[in-house]
């Protein structure tokens, strides 16, 4: 039954339905209200006779009363209608000789019967005066195969309410309110009340410490202990309890008068735990304490009471108070998160804190392995295809533009970073002049050759033919690095040109550099064993006629430099002099600037390059921002750990790619996450079916059998248990908004473990064979470890919130794979099984936040349950998680648009069938991800989109 099909006193009476228990029982935290009766709505299979509940109470001088005949038996002229006010006796009678066939129009006093062809009828019964009328409804006339229906309503008047009418009494946690409306006058009902036409509402609002609110509304219609008397009873909860006491009937609907603010204070208090020591703190350093000194009280505990404290996945521990009520225990930590539950009397109270060494700066190593092979294979035919690219020359704008000569500021030059190749301090080769490139490159062909790799050193030449470009050429006779005057354009043209190139790595910087210097084309008086990637030995001249590399542009020189420039091509063609310069100038801008670029990638994000024969490493750490954080806030991290660089990330068996990370890295990464916000997240049935394609609907209402995750589906019923229902909140299908707040101070962390870390829990919380039975983990382990995640149930669509639960979660997870999928040979999964019988999971209702006078304990032992539940439904191997592995990764939503990077190309990675293996080294802490496959290099030439597959 939709609502909104409805009047308004069907809203009332499905309130009363599903909302309010009938005879509830003796429970803390529900109402207690008199049984309400039956509501009728007829369908096509009510019977031969059958009439709808009408209003209790009415306003007007007429009620239409609505319902069905069995067409197939009775007719309009077997209908009997009448109505008797019961006090007066006064009767009337419908006539049914003339029924009107359309029940869609009002009824009227000439036409006050319709009766449709599916036995559909209404009839308009007149109301003589206030008070209750008895409606008598029979099809097939006399005799006894007539069908009768009794049915109530009452014309009705305004009621009002006052403080003298009401009276209450507290017992067992609960207030009794009576409220006498008629005080006690059997014939003078004209509010309604014997007809159910009177809904009386007692409303407690409790108000918590923290100006947060939670209500409970307790209604009935049904009178009890006399006429006009009606009997609700209210719980109550300790500290004090607002009451509103609410009378309605027709006549005041949307003005019910009311007694508001009745105080009640109860007794008791929650119990809690209250910890003495340590001192308060999200996480304590490892190198302060070895130990945490544990002290703790309980509210309404007595000297010598004893607890189970159960550490981490540790057998429980009885541990009993002293004579000053304070319990102590000696907590010997892990490192990581530290689950601690105090238990008493099946009350748990969790404590969650990390030990270890706090990171505040910077974390975790990250790393990217290319093999000789994939260099030779990939990377030698990727550059070969950039130089010969449009892509190369916007590179070169982009990072040789003269314009950033000419531009470059004031600050730059006061205080320049010092130049990483020891020949530049000085200004290299050519210092009396600074070139810039002028308009875009063009080069024939161009390709990488002869790679090759040695210790820190990786050699390449770079073999092109028919080389063109514009290039200013700027005096700087000060060596101030900025013009003097206006640039000479040059051209310079290669008809073949070999440069060989060496990048070096050394501790602090990386060097582009090369095995010739400025002593192959000067004498040795006068050279300086500069680096010189280019040679004369390696290059043909085509800029002028004698075979000369460059030659002053005259179409392009201002007029004021016309004869300079005609003059500089003469003496050129004599005596090579201005080509030794250029030559000069490019290789001391190829050096230095080369050098300078590749350092400051290295000292923006890369902190440790290696290369030996084997190929490449490169390794970066995760920087951290945590300033103004308190104390203890961070990334835990193992101080034991070894320390892991480039040359210990990669296992280097044949991978195309080797992808390595630390758990620090990836550690920081979640820290980075949750402080962002990234870690919070919302969960509902439409958004789990949006982002992750599971309907609810498919899986649990129209599947044979459901699915494991039909245990944990958004509703009420599922995650919060019946108590919500039968307190006369909210229906078992009501859809909730699960939302999660990651802790800010005490933030995931993952680990990889050996088995003997991961002992199996034996505490009663797998408490069936099937969910306690053990198998063997056969896979990679991973520990993740979750403190103080904060969970918020809200209704929808409306989001008001019911609760905020407090959830830490040891977890073990195995890993295995990946393994070919059953359903696509083609494509590889993960197989991922929590494991049920190695995990810990604790949850606490956050204080304030429980919305209902339903019990916090009730909620948390459901959702508890629940969520153990659904860990064991995927613990057996035969049910676990298989994530599969995409066919393609998508490399252009991992690359910066407006890096340099992204103009190589390097679209997408294509894997393998068996193209991803993973392998982990617990005692470095260490992943290490293996590719192979094919990669997707997108390029423009001359405008035109080309795609090469690597390799071939």
């Amino acid at each position: 039954m939709q609502m909104r099909n409805h009047q308004a006193y069907v809203c009332v009476f499905f309130l009363l339905i599903v909302c309010t228990p009938v005879h509830a029982e003796e429970a803390t935290g529900m109402c207690r209200t008199p049984a309400e009766p039956e509501v009728i709505r007829c369908e096509a299979s009510s019977g031969s006779l059958c009439v709808d509940t009408p209003l209790g109470s009415v306003v007007g001088q007429s009620v239409v009363i609505t319902g069905k005949i069995d067409p197939e038996v009775w007719e309009a002229s077997a209908l009997s209608l009448t109505i008797q006010h019961e006090y007066t006796h006064r009767l009337a009678t419908v006539p049914t000789d003339h029924p009107r066939s359309n029940c869609d129009e009002p009824l009227t006093i000439q036409e006050p019967l319709c009766l449709e062809e599916d036995g559909v009828f209404a009839a308009r019964f007149p109301l003589f005066e206030e008070g209750p009328h008895t409606i008598l409804v029979t099809a097939g006339g006399g005799g006894s195969g007539a069908t009768q229906q009794v049915i109530k309503t009452s014309r009705v008047k305004p009621l009002t309410i006052s403080a003298d009418d009401v009276h209450h009494e507290e017992a067992n946690h609960v207030s009794t309110v009576t409220v006498s409306l008629l005080d006690d006058c059997s014939f003078c009902d004209v509010i309604g009340a014997s007809t159910h036409g009177v809904t009386v509402t007692v409303t407690n609002v409790i108000r918590e410490a923290n100006a947060a609110e939670r209500s409970i509304a307790c209604v009935t219609t049904t009178e009890e202990g006399g006429a006009g008397t009606f009997t609700v009873g209210v719980p109550l909860v300790p500290g004090e309890n607002h009451l509103t006491v609410t009378a309605c009937n027709a006549a005041t609907e949307g003005n019910c008068p009311a007694v508001r603010d009745i105080v009640v204070r109860e007794g008791g208090e929650r119990r809690s735990l209250e910890i003495l020591t340590p001192p308060p703190a999200p996480a304590y350093e490892s190198s302060a304490t070895t130990t945490i000194p544990f002290s703790f009280r309980m509210s309404g505990s007595d000297p010598g009471a004893c607890v189970d404290v159960i550490i981490n996945r540790l057998l429980p521990e009885e541990v009993c108070s002293d004579a000053s009520g304070v319990y102590r225990k000696t907590i010997t930590p892990q490192v990581g998160i530290n689950v601690v539950t105090v238990k008493r009397e099946g009350i748990e109270f969790p404590w969650a804190f990390g030990w270890g060494h706090i990171e505040t700066t910077s974390v975790g190593t990250a790393g990217i392995v290319l093999p000789a092979r994939t260099a030779t294979d990939v990377l030698q035919p990727l550059l070969s295809n950039f130089l010969r690219s449009d892509e190369f020359g916007e590179m070169v704008e982009r990072v040789m533009d003269d314009r950033s000569v000419i531009a470059r500021s004031e600050a730059t030059r006061q205080s320049p970073s010092p130049p990483p190749f020891p020949f530049c301090q000085s200004g290299g080769m050519g210092q009396d002049f600074i070139i810039g490139i002028r308009g875009v490159p063009a080069i024939g062909e161009a390709r990488m050759e002869g790679m090759a790799f040695t210790d820190n050193r990786w050699s390449f030449t770079m073999n092109a033919d028919e080389v063109e470009a514009g290039i200013n050429l700027f005096k700087d006779e000060n060596h101030d690095g900025q013009p003097d005057g206006e640039p000479l354009p040059l051209t310079i043209g290669f008809k073949k040109m070999l440069a060989d190139l060496v990048i070096q790595v050394e501790s602090d910087k990386i060097l582009l550099t090369s095995p010739h210097t400025d002593c192959d084309y000067k004498s040795a008086a006068y050279c300086q064993g500069f680096p010189a990637p280019l040679i004369p030995a390696n290059f043909m001249g085509n800029a002028g006629r004698l075979g000369h590399f460059v030659a002053c542009d005259v179409d392009e020189v201002s007029p004021d430099l016309e004869d300079v420039c005609r003059a500089l091509n003469t003496v050129n063609a004599q005596t090579g002099i201005i080509s030794e310069k250029v030559l000069d100038a490019i290789n001391t801008t190829l050096v230095c600037k080369g050098s300078a670029a590749l350092t400051a990638m290295m000292r923006e994000g890369i902190d440790d390059v290696s290369i030996d024969a084997r190929g490449i490493g490169v390794a970066a750490n995760l920087p951290l921002d945590v300033d103004g954080q308190p104390a203890g806030v961070g990334v835990i991290s193992d101080p034991s750990a070894p320390t892991v660089t480039s040359l210990d990330l990669v296992s280097r068996d044949g991978h195309l790619l080797d992808v390595s990370l630390t758990s620090s890295f990836v550690n920081g990464l979640l820290f980075t996450m949750t402080q962002q916000g990234k870690a919070d997240i919302d969960f509902s049935e439409e958004i789990i079916k949006e982002k992750f394609g599971f309907d609810f609907v498919k899986q649990c209402d129209e599947a044979e059998e459901a699915h494991t995750l039909c245990n944990v589906r958004p509703r009420v019923g599922e995650l919060l248990g019946t108590a919500l229902t039968t307190y006369g909140y909210y229906p078992a299908k009501q859809p909730l908004l699960m939302q999660i707040h990651g802790n800010r101070a005490l933030t995931p962390r993952i680990s990889i473990a050996k088995p003997e870390e991961l002992p199996v829990v034996t505490e009663a919380t797998m408490e069936t064979e099937e969910e306690t039975s053990v198998v063997p983990p056969s896979g990679t382990l991973f520990d993740i470890q979750v403190g103080g995640l904060e969970m918020t149930f809200l209704t929808l669509p409306e989001k008001q919130p019911i609760i905020t639960f407090d959830l830490s979660l040891l977890l073990a997870l195995e890993v295995s794979g990946p393994v070919a999928d059953s359903n696509d040979p083609t494509r590889a999964v993960l197989v991922v099984r929590p494991l049920a019988d190695r995990s810990r999971l604790s949850l606490v209702a956050l204080d304030a936040t429980n919305a209902t006078t339903v019990p916090s304990e009730s909620l948390v032992a459901t959702l508890r349950d629940k969520l153990r539940l659904a860990l064991s439904g995927y613990a057996q191997p035969e049910k676990a998680i298989r994530i599969p592995i995409p066919k393609q990764v998508d490399l252009a939503d991992l690359i910066d648009d407006d890096s340099l990077v992204s103009l190589f190309g390097v679209k997408e990675l294509a894997l393998a069938p068996e193209g991803l293996s993973l392998t982990t080294d617990p005692v470095r802490e260490l992943m290490v991800l293996g590719l192979n496959g094919w990669f997707t290099q997108v390029l423009h030439e001359a405008g035109t989109e080309i795609s090469f597959q690597l390799p071939h």
